[in-house]
């Protein structure tokens, strides 16, 4: 299980980075097959209001920066499945996931432009039914 908390860098107005930290977690009754979940709210774009965030530069917050900070962790992880909250679906998310031969089925709240994102790679898991 792939967890991660804000990095000390939050403070003192620097740029936003964060360090993954992971967790191990044993298959009940010695199963032999492996699954790595990651699973990280990404903070939609919608709610980051720099007066919410004023220890962070207002560029810190856009998607064309945080987005590469977020996903190159994420990928370099290399887990089987994805699960990301307050997700606004961009093109570029898309791509990155795909290019790394991830299905993807994205559910956008209603009334919101975020939603919830999961990703799994094609050659261990397939969708059953949705």
């Amino acid at each position: 299980v792939f967890c991660c908390q804000p990095a000390a860098s939050m403070a003192s107005n620097q740029s936003w980075s964060w360090e993954p930290e992971f967790v191990a977690v044993r298959p009940p009754g010695g199963l032999k097959r492996h699954l790595r979940v990651a699973s990280l709210n990404v903070l939609a774009e919608a709610y980051c209001d720099p007066k919410s965030f004023p220890s962070l530069t207002p560029s810190t917050l856009h998607w064309s920066t945080r987005g590469a900070l977020i996903l190159g962790p994420l990928l370099a992880a290399e887990p089987d499945v994805i699960c990301l909250q307050e997700a606004e679906c961009q093109d570029n998310m898309r791509s990155a996931l795909d290019a790394r031969e991830y299905d993807i089925i994205f559910e956008q709240r209603p009334g919101r432009t975020d939603g919830c994102l999961t990703a799994w790679r094609r050659s261990k898991l397939r969708l059953v039914s949705r």
